[in-house]
């Protein structure tokens, strides 16, 4: 577990939201046959034959303005030799100074953005579960219930789910990954992750089952957790969010610290 971050700046909130979601992905591919962590000479990121944007992806471009584009063709080679797609983030920091006008002259083109966003642990107001029932994942049984609604929300393969369990075996069950289910009335309806790295408290994986949607069940699987963070002394929590979680994460107390811009290969 890293050293917990302290009044950080909102520059230093932005790299740690960026190094936490490189260690995720990086632990996440560890024991995974279909999904590769890619890390060359400055510039990380993921690979699969899975041909979705998340698992094929260039997160960090720790590169100078000079060598950006050779490395940037170099890499477009090597994720065309593997027959994967290849999307590239533009991070505020830690990013050439070229690096938009570069992608598109080697036709990347602008596909979207997404917010990057932290939030003070202690700002997180503990509110009425009502009829939900979250539950830390402690074993495999319960794991494959997580893997399960995990695989169903994203509509994921099941190399992924086993993906999944292999991870969560060999990391245990109460160290820097955790592992939520909420239920309802006995069924399993909305997951979580909280990754500690970075020295902040990272959020990922959330999501509810289709039909049981628009009931504050992501907000509440995501709440729970994080104050369990604050009693652990963390005090930010960051998280990426999708464009339907966005004001959701805004109205808990979540603030913007920048938005992602993501070019993709054509």
């Amino acid at each position: 577990m890293s050293m917990i971050l302290k009044d950080a700046s909102k520059e230093q909130l932005i790299q740690a939201n960026q190094r936490s979601l490189l260690a995720f992905n990086k632990e996440m591919s560890n024991d995974s046959d279909v999904v590769h962590y890619l890390q060359r000479d400055q510039v990380e990121g993921l690979y699969s034959l899975i041909p979705v944007e998340f698992l094929n992806r260039v997160i960090l471009t720790k590169l100078s303005s000079d060598h950006f584009e050779k490395k940037l063709l170099a890499i477009k080679d090597f994720y065309i030799d593997k027959s994967s797609p290849l999307s590239w983030e533009i991070w505020p920091t830690d990013s050439p100074d070229n690096m938009e006008e570069k992608l598109k002259q080697n036709k990347f083109q602008y596909s979207r953005d997404y917010p990057a966003m932290s939030v003070r642990v202690n700002h997180i107001v503990e509110e009425p579960l009502g009829n939900l029932v979250i539950r830390k994942v402690k074993n495999q049984t319960e794991a494959e219930v997580f893997a399960d609604v995990f695989q169903e929300v994203y509509g994921l393969p099941d190399s992924i789910r086993e993906d999944f369990l292999s991870t969560v075996k060999n990391k245990g069950y109460d160290r820097d990954l955790l592992n939520y289910v909420g239920y309802v009335q006995g069924e399993p309806v909305c997951v979580s992750t909280f990754y500690y790295a970075a020295g902040v408290a990272g959020i990922y994986n959330v999501g509810t089952k289709k039909e049981h949607s628009r009931k504050g069940y992501g907000r509440k699987i995501t709440a729970y957790p994080l104050l369990e963070a604050k009693k652990q002394g963390y005090e930010y929590a960051i998280l990426q969010s999708s464009v339907q979680g966005e004001k959701v994460y805004a109205r808990m107390g979540f603030d913007e610290l920048c938005r992602v811009k993501v070019y993709k290969s054509v």
